[in-house]
C-alpha cells in the first residue's frame, strides 16, 4: 500500500510536469517558431543523450536515498580512458570494453565504500570524483586523443528512420531500467531502501548487495554516457561532462518525481525530466543566452525542483500524521 502511494505522488509530479512542458513549448513556439521544427526537436533529442543515459542509474540511486557526485567526471574519465586505449590500439571496440570497464569500477567502489565502509553516499562519491578528476589530468593531459573510427561514427553521428542513434541508445537504456525497476526484485529493495532501510534490513533486504549493485549499474551507464559523448565530437575534451552533465542529470531525475529523500520515481518521469531540461538548454541557446548564465538558470530550476519535492513530502507526512492521530 505505502508503494502505491508513492507512486501516485509521483504521477502526479509528472502530470504537473506535463503541463509545465506544454506550457513551455507553447511560449517558446511563439517567440523562436524554431524551437518546434522538426530538426530542432531531433537535435534536442541527441544533445540529451548522454544525460538521459546517465539518469536511468541517478533514478536508481536517488530511490535508495543516495547521490553519486562522481558520475559526471566518470562520464569523462570513461571517454579519457577510450581516447588513451585507442590512440593505443586503434581498436575500437577494445576501447569501449575499457572505457565502461573503468566507470563500472568507480560505480562499484562507491557501492562497497558507502556498504563496508559505513561512509554516507555524499561524501564517498565525492571522494571518487576527486579521484576521477585527478585520473582524468593524469591519463589525459598534453594529450591529443582522438575516437576516430567508423564505429565511433555510427554511435555518434548516424540515426535510423531519422532519429539520431545516440538517442535511440538512450530510450533503450532508459526502457531497460524501467523495466529492471518495475518488474525485478531489484527495483522493489531499491525503493524499500529509500523509503525506510531499517524496515527493509527486518524484511530479509540484502541491504549491501542491492546497493552496491545500483551503484555498479550507475557506473555502467556513466561508461555507455561516456561513449556517446566521445562519439559525438571525435575528439576527447577534458572540459566535457564533468559537474554541468552531473546538475543536468539530478536535476532531470528530481524534475521527473524522484526525491532526494529517496522512496520515489520511475523512469517515465526521468525521461520527461531529461526531455525539460533539453528543452531548457535548447531555448537558452536559441535565446544567445551566455554559457555562464544558462548554468545560474539551471542551477536556479534545481533548487527549484528541491524545494518542490521538500515542500511535498511535508504535506505528505503532515497528511500521514493527520491520518494516524484520526485513526486512533
Amino acid at each position: 500500500m505505502k508503494k502505491r502511494t508513492q507512486l501516485d505522488t509521483t504521477t502526479k509530479k509528472i502530470l504537473l510536469l506535463l503541463v509545465i512542458m506544454a506550457v513551455f513549448t507553447i511560449l517558446m513556439a511563439a517567440v523562436r517558431p524554431k524551437f518546434i521544427s522538426a530538426s530542432n526537436m531531433l537535435n534536442i533529442l541527441k544533445d540529451i543523450a548522454v544525460m538521459g543515459t546517465l539518469a536511468m542509474g541517478m533514478t536508481f540511486v536517488l530511490i535508495t536515498g543516495g547521490i553519486d557526485l562522481s558520475a559526471g567526471y566518470n562520464v569523462t574519465l570513461g571517454m579519457v580512458v577510450a581516447g588513451v586505449v585507442f590512440m593505443s590500439t586503434s581498436n575500437a571496440w577494445l576501447s569501449i570494453l575499457a572505457a565502461v570497464g573503468m566507470t563500472l569500477t568507480i560505480g562499484i567502489v562507491n557501492g562497497l565504500i558507502i556498504t563496508k565502509m559505513k561512509i554516507t553516499p555524499f561524501i564517498a562519491t565525492l571522494a571518487t570524483m576527486s579521484v576521477a578528476q585527478g585520473l582524468i589530468q593524469y591519463l589525459g593531459s598534453g594529450k591529443l586523443l582522438k575516437l576516430d573510427d567508423p564505429l565511433f561514427s555510427f554511435l555518434g553521428k548516424s540515426s535510423f528512420l531519422k532519429i539520431p542513434t545516440p538517442a535511440i541508445i538512450m530510450i533503450f537504456v532508459l526502457a531497460a531500467g524501467g523495466l529492471i525497476l518495475k518488474n525485478t526484485r531489484l527495483g522493489n529493495y531499491a525503493y524499500a531502501i529509500g523509503c525506510n532501510e531499517q524496515h527493509a534490513k527486518s524484511a530479509g533486504i540484502h541491504i549491501d548487495r542491492t546497493l552496491i549493485i545500483i551503484y555498479a549499474m550507475e557506473g555502467l551507464c556513466a561508461g555507455i554516457a561516456s561513449i556517446l559523448l566521445g562519439c559525438k565530437v571525435s575528439l576527447v575534451s577534458l572540459n566535457a561532462g564533468g559537474s554541468s552533465t552531473l546538475m543536468d542529470t539530478i536535476a532531470a531525475v528530481v524534475l521527473g518525481g524522484a526525491s532526494t529523500a529517496g522512496g520515489q520515481g520511475n523512469m517515465v518521469g526521468t525521461f520527461l525530466g531529461v526531455i525539460f531540461m533539453g528543452f531548457i538548454t535548447n531555448t537558452l541557446t536559441l535565446l544567445n543566452v551566455s554559457a555562464v548564465a544558462q548554468d545560474l538558470f539551471k542551477g536556479i530550476v534545481i533548487v527549484l525542483a528541491i524545494v518542490l519535492n521538500s515542500a511535498t513530502s511535508r504535506i505528505r507526512f503532515r497528511r500521514k500524521s493527520v491520518n494516524a492521530y484520526a485513526a486512533e
